[in-house]
């Protein structure tokens, strides 16, 4: 019989951990990404560093052919051959630049001033390739090359504290509306079935008292987290 008060215990505790665990992060903030990592409307780039085409940190210093870079405005050329798989690029010889408008596409050797797909530049009627809303004031959804958004099932505000405690919540309603309720029809067929045996009379008395009791510490752990976040001041 103790399993249960053992399934109701853990889960309470579960439960604080969590709580405690969303208080603890009420303050952190993601820090900004340098040169060369990656970036978007989340993890924008350190100061004095912009967004490129590959969704990577990139600053102004021009490098000549050969040198290691992560977008096209890095290198003198306006050429840098990128590579998904290395998380790298490397500055090549000038290709002659075709620009071909908004479309989703940075031709070789392009830069932004040259073909709006090439970076993240504001205000020039095109959302860049890796660009976001947040480097690129053209980028909105249903824009070309824009932002592509999916419905958050938590709602527009989620972060992870409120993951966090969705699955808390999860924890106590299984506990509290599906096993509670199966071992008290447990408890009953035992009472029924005990036909007068002091034994399985005690057994089926046991299994209750140590659900009241699992039941009372998965109750608690939620109103101990509130108290505590009460006594820090913690929303």
């Amino acid at each position: 019989m103790k399993k249960i008060f053992y399934i109701f215990f853990f889960s309470g505790i579960s439960g604080l951990v969590l709580s405690l665990f969303v208080i603890n992060i009420t303050n952190i903030t993601l820090a900004a990404a340098n040169r060369g990592q990656f970036c978007d409307a989340t993890t924008p780039c350190a100061a004095g560093l912009t967004c490129g085409e590959n969704s990577r940190c990139n600053d102004s210093t021009k490098r000549a052919a050969g040198d290691q870079c992560w977008c096209n405005a890095e290198c003198q050329s306006g050429n840098c051959e990128f590579s998904a798989i290395l998380n790298r690029g490397t500055c090549k010889v000038a290709l002659s630049c075709t620009p071909d408008g908004c479309n989703g596409n940075c031709p070789p050797g392009c830069t932004v001033a040259q073909d709006p797909d090439c970076g993240c530049q504001n205000s020039n009627g095109c959302c860049g390739i890796g660009c976001t809303s947040a480097n690129d004031n053209d980028c909105a959804p249903g824009a070309p090359g824009g932002e592509i958004t999916f419905p958050n099932p938590l709602g527009e505000n989620s972060d992870i504290q409120t993951i966090l405690k969705e699955i808390w919540k999860f924890i106590f309603n299984v506990a509290l509306f599906g096993v509670v309720p199966f071992m008290v029809i447990v408890a009953g067929f035992m009472f029924l079935t005990a036909g007068g045996n002091p034994e399985k009379i005690k057994k089926a008395r046991e299994l209750l008292l140590w659900l009241a009791v699992g039941v009372a510490v998965i109750l608690l752990a939620g109103g101990i987290a509130d108290l505590i976040k009460m006594i820090l001041g913690v929303k």
